[in-house]
């Protein structure tokens, strides 16, 4: 099973992105929700900052 390392990625991101863009709005449904919950689940461990501030999806103090 091929893995991501740090030299790839860039690379892994850009074909997600273009997976993404090449799918119908049903698929893409399902790749906002994934993401969400990927990051949702980093966010709970601290892992955009105790207060989520480096969330790349923006500032969680914002949302409160």
């Amino acid at each position: 099973m091929n893995k991501v390392k740090q030299k790839s990625f860039i690379k892994v991101l850009n074909k997600i992105s273009k997976a993404f863009k090449e799918t119908d709005k049903e698929e893409k449904k399902e790749w906002v929700k994934w993401l969400n919950q990927s990051l949702d689940e980093l966010l709970h461990e601290d892992f955009f900052g105790t207060e989520g501030q480096n969330d790349p999806r923006g500032d969680q103090r914002d949302s409160e």
